[in-house]
């Protein structure tokens, strides 16, 4: 989608051919999709780790109360639209939100036998 958005951003800027207004706004679409490229999770000891390009968040594997995948669009750290997974706390402090944290790794199945691995009590829902 941000793709689009970028060709029919440049389409216009291309036909008339002015190279400086093209490299401009080319940077700045280049530099909004750092971010989006730079998230990552993983699971260190206890604490799974969200890392979105120079910030990092942990959350506790052991309030996670449940998973089920997801196919929603919220806002959230998942680059994916279809592989995302919903992740309950039970304790809503740890977000500070009633919204679950939704995250897309790449290998959904084994990232949540690992979650459960650590945390037996975790229900997932399919």
């Amino acid at each position: 989608m941000i793709a689009l958005c970028v060709i029919c951003i440049l389409c216009p800027l291309l036909l008339d051919a002015d190279w400086i207004i093209t490299a401009v706004i080319t940077g700045g679409a280049l530099l909004c999709l750092i971010p989006l490229c730079s998230i990552r999770y993983e699971i260190d000891g206890n604490e799974l780790v969200v890392h979105i390009f120079l910030s990092s968040s942990r959350f506790p594997i052991s309030k996670i109360k449940a998973v089920k995948p997801i196919k929603t669009l919220i806002c959230a750290p998942a680059t994916s639209f279809t592989d995302r997974i919903a992740i309950e706390f039970s304790d809503r402090r740890i977000l500070k939100s009633v919204m679950p944290l939704v995250i897309s790794p790449a290998d959904k199945d084994d990232f949540i036998k690992t979650l459960i691995s650590i945390n037996p009590e975790i229900k997932v829902t399919l």
